[in-house]
């Protein structure tokens, strides 16, 4: 499910006072024609960023000259969300639920793994070789 609302209604009030103290410094750089490294090197002091940053920073307003390009992002996969297709994480929740929330069986992991494994293919009518690859699963996109 697609996140809702802007990039502006999830910043928080510190992130976007930062994007909007370094606004008028990459402003002015991005309006030079041909940028020396005695202004990149002033820009990170008054910053207090990389020169590499700077210029990423750079990029982004130039692409988008606006204050919301200035904010921080997040780059990697957003923490909390599965990487597998929902039916999959259904199965494989029922599954830990049955072994490993009952106090009479506790499998190992690696036993676990493959009981886990068949019963994904036994599902979704899956012939299993010796390498195993979610992505080819259905519902994941991949296939």
């Amino acid at each position: 499910m697609a996140e809702s609302g802007t990039a502006l209604t999830k910043v928080d009030a510190s992130q976007w006072r930062t994007a909007c103290e370094r606004e008028p410094v990459i402003r002015a750089l991005a309006a030079e024609p041909r940028l020396g490294r005695k202004a990149i090197a002033v820009a990170s002091s008054t910053l207090g960023l990389s020169r590499s940053r700077i210029y990423e920073l750079l990029a982004r307003y130039r692409g988008n000259p606006v204050t919301s390009s200035l904010v921080d992002q997040h780059d990697g996969f957003p923490k909390g969300r599965s990487r597998l297709p929902s039916e999959i994480d259904r199965l494989i929740d029922a599954e830990i639920a049955k072994f490993y929330l009952n106090r009479q069986s506790r499998p190992s992991p690696s036993w676990f793994g493959r009981y886990a494994i068949r019963a994904l293919s036994r599902t979704f009518n899956l012939r299993l070789g010796k390498r195993f690859y979610l992505g080819s699963m259905p519902g994941s996109g991949n296939t």
